[in-house]
């Protein structure tokens, strides 16, 4: 072989083994099916919570905060066979602790201010008052609807209170960076 032809073989073959190499901007290119396909994943993973998945995660939310109760608010028997409820007042770093499982830092904070009292000695919940806790939703929720939105769910409780009228507990879950929380409990 000649040295025009060895020189021109290994241009070829260098071109082409540079030819991945090349930096082109392909912006305003992607297929427009396939950026709509991509977006319709990413939000179904963001809304990746089923129905019954939600419902199990706000069951634990209530749970937790009904500990707390059960702590603040202990009943002990007396020898006469009465009950007693002894108050034991919790600190707000506990109420936090319990809580951050399941519901936002804001959420908490709404929860201390609006579902108890805060007193010298530290937190006591409000004895018969539902604003600002979630319901049981196995036993007292008896309608319960979902409202998604991107990252949101909206579950809306109908639930009949002692001596009340019907009441409409709606918890929004929001998909934050710790994972699933209850952002706001609101009561209508």
């Amino acid at each position: 072989m000649e040295k025009k032809q060895i020189v021109g073989i290994m241009l070829i073959v260098l071109a082409v083994s540079l030819w991945g190499c090349s930096s082109v901007d392909l912006e305003g290119y992607a297929n427009p099916t396939t950026v709509e396909n991509i977006e319709k994943q990413q939000d179904k993973q963001i809304n990746d919570l089923s129905d019954k998945d939600a419902i199990d995660f706000l069951q634990k939310a209530y749970e937790a905060q009904m500990s707390l109760v059960d702590k603040a608010m202990k009943e002990e028997k007396l020898e006469s066979g009465e009950i007693n409820t002894v108050l034991h007042p919790l600190s707000g770093e506990e109420i936090h602790q319990t809580l951050a499982p399941y519901q936002t830092k804001d959420s908490i904070d709404t929860f201390i201010k609006v579902a108890g009292e805060t007193l010298e000695e530290g937190w006591l919940p409000h004895d018969e008052e539902i604003t600002g806790y979630l319901v049981d939703y196995k036993t007292d929720a008896k309608k319960i609807s979902f409202k998604r939105k991107k990252g949101q769910i909206e579950v809306t409780a109908k639930v009949y209170v002692e001596e009340q009228s019907p009441a409409e507990v709606i918890a929004t879950l929001s998909n934050t960076s710790n994972g699933w929380r209850v952002s706001k409990i609101d009561i209508q």
